[in-house]
């Protein structure tokens, strides 16, 4: 029998349904309950109002509370993790799903570290993604225009950030080239260095939170490293505003024997990234299902 990866995505796949699999489940409806309660903040009336969810704040709050109260409606009903996996923000609601902190400790984590990217952020900001170039040739684009590298997500896959006029200038020189390119729905620069009183204040902010022991394995994004009840804060400050390294957390993932990764949406895009990388790991996302039996079906019959 294979191993199991739980994967919780970023920002992007946000939609009025998100929801509706961990509300099948008294579990996750209660852990849901639960976020919304510390976050004087009913997510799921968000999300089914389609009330502005792709803007910082209401972003980073819609996907912790998805995929951890998913992972509530279907943690007794499958094997324990061999390690979860987080991207960007999808990081923090990985600690809470491997259960570092709890359903209220989390929304009011995931409420600070939005404010205070927000209130880091430039004026005029942004991310863009880039594919067909592999890193040698990108960085030198982005020392030429100011940019920086923020997310790699494979050896010609990359997230970069910076200044909105600087990602277009580097758009239409990577699009005259032939590579594909495309500047995010994104105000927020995120794992650059212009995040990086953000990152200070929010490692300072943590400190209030203790940490308990994990059910499994976290991997810190900034370099698909496992972490510790001791790294865990410093690492999850540190990538708001250092480069992400999710090439690594799927190599690391394979490197820990196992078969399966289970992303607890919303959106496939971190499955997407694993078929794309070429990996032998069987992964979907949650939102490929109508109903948590399904979802269960699928990953028990993939570990036997």
């Amino acid at each position: 029998m294979g191993g199991l990866a739980i994967a919780c995505p970023g920002q992007g796949g946000q939609h009025p349904q998100m929801f509706a699999l961990a509300l099948q489940s008294s579990a996750g409806t209660g852990w849901l309950a639960e976020y919304s309660d510390a976050l004087e903040l009913d997510v799921q009336r968000v999300a089914q109002q389609n009330d502005d969810l792709f803007c910082n704040r209401n972003a980073q709050l819609l996907i912790c509370g998805a995929a951890g109260a998913t992972w509530a409606a279907l943690q007794a009903l499958l094997p324990v993790p061999e390690v979860f996996i987080g991207y960007s923000v999808g990081e923090l609601a990985a600690y809470g799903c491997a259960g570092a902190w709890t359903a209220r400790e989390i929304a009011r984590i995931a409420l600070q570290r939005a404010a205070m990217m927000d209130l880091a952020t430039p004026q005029g900001a942004g991310l863009m993604a880039v594919k067909g170039l592999t890193e040698a040739p990108l960085l030198d684009l982005c020392r030429q225009l100011g940019l920086e590298i923020a997310i790699v997500n494979g050896d010609d896959h990359f997230v970069v950030g910076g200044l909105r006029v600087a990602l277009e200038q580097a758009a239409h020189a990577l699009s005259t080239q032939g590579h594909w390119c495309k500047v995010l729905d994104v105000a927020v620069p995120s794992h650059t260095s212009a995040m990086r009183d953000a990152a200070e204040r929010f490692g300072r902010a943590l400190r209030a939170f203790p940490v308990r022991d994990t059910a499994a394995p976290v991997l810190a994004g900034i370099d698909g490293c496992p972490t510790s009840a001791s790294t865990i804060a410093p690492t999850l400050a540190a990538q708001i505003a250092q480069c992400v390294r999710w090439d690594d957390c799927m190599k690391a993932t394979a490197e820990r024997g196992v078969d399966v990764v289970l992303e607890l949406g919303p959106g496939a895009s971190l499955s997407r990234m694993f078929a794309e990388n070429g990996s032998q790991l069987q992964a979907r996302s949650v939102d490929d299902f109508r109903t948590l039996d399904g979802i269960v079906k699928w990953v028990d019959a993939r570990l036997r």
